[in-house]
């Protein structure tokens, strides 16, 4: 996969978080994620590697309960920049511009 190819799907993983992050179960989040990424032309056998990968499990757990503990992160979306914390919903728009000021 290209690096455009993975960040138009990271895009579409971010701008469709509503409909994937909602689920009560691992399961439930995994199967309606599957189906975004399906719609991309994403491999779902490379899919179902990463979500079965114990390294980038551990790795996202760490980071967040770093990032919990560092920046008191309790929501999703949060993003930090910069060491400043931008919390809420933001299009993909919104944080390019945050990021282009920053630079």
């Amino acid at each position: 996969v290209s690096k455009s190819e993975q960040m138009n799907i990271m895009n579409i993983i971010y701008e469709k978080q509503k409909e994937w992050g909602t689920g009560s179960t691992i399961e439930e989040i995994n199967n309606s994620l599957k189906k975004i990424i399906k719609k991309t032309g994403y491999e779902s056998e490379k899919l179902e590697n990463c979500l079965n990968n114990e390294k980038i499990e551990n790795r996202v757990l760490n980071d967040r309960i770093e990032g919990h503990k560092k920046y008191s992160i309790s929501s999703t979306p949060t993003i930090i920049i910069n060491e400043k914390k931008y919390e809420g919903p933001n299009s993909f728009k919104d944080i390019e511009k945050i990021i282009k000021k920053n630079i």
